[in-house]
């Protein structure tokens, strides 16, 4: 696993960077906060050596010393500290889902658009075997989203296979 992500993060692709270091520091800082809660041993378990594995390893403060330099620290206590574990999780995916959406805001229709579009597939895919409820919830607002990004001249609309 630490091969993997040692190879995401030296990637030539800043989006596939990214994505391998938001999920490196989100799944290190939950494993943090289990061996917290259930008094296990994690220092040798976390993933790299970066910023927040590091801090992770050396400080012992409720948010690792890691507030002020990575302010979604709390946020991620504050998902982890949901009792219900469906909800926790679909809270983390809602996370992911966002930050997806906020490392590609600029890019219209390019690659990373793409990686995020299937990205996001994937995740609703899951919903559907975890929740079909959420599931359905999560495929919507995808559809919505890609319905509100794509805007077609007249010349290229049909009715029921007639042009308009």
């Amino acid at each position: 696993v630490d091969e993997y992500y040692k190879t995401l993060s030296e990637a030539p692709s800043k989006f596939v960077r990214e994505v391998a270091e938001f999920s490196i520091n989100t799944g290190n800082i939950l494993l943090a906060l289990n061996g917290r809660k259930h008094a296990l041993p994690y220092e040798d378990e976390l993933i790299g050596d970066n910023v927040v594995s590091n801090a992770i390893r050396k400080n012992k403060n409720r948010d690792f010393g890691l507030a002020v330099d990575h302010p979604e620290i709390e946020s991620i206590i504050q998902l982890y500290e949901t009792d219900d574990i469906l909800e926790r999780e679909f809270k983390l995916d809602h996370r992911k889902w966002n930050f997806l959406d906020d490392i590609t805001v600029f890019n219209y229709f390019s690659i990373e658009k793409v990686l995020v579009f299937v990205l996001k597939v994937f995740m609703a895919e899951r919903w559907f075997h975890l929740d079909y409820e959420k599931g359905q919830v999560m495929f919507n607002q995808l559809l919505k989203e890609i319905e509100s990004s794509f805007e077609f001249s007249e010349e290229f609309s049909y009715t029921y296979g007639k042009k308009r």
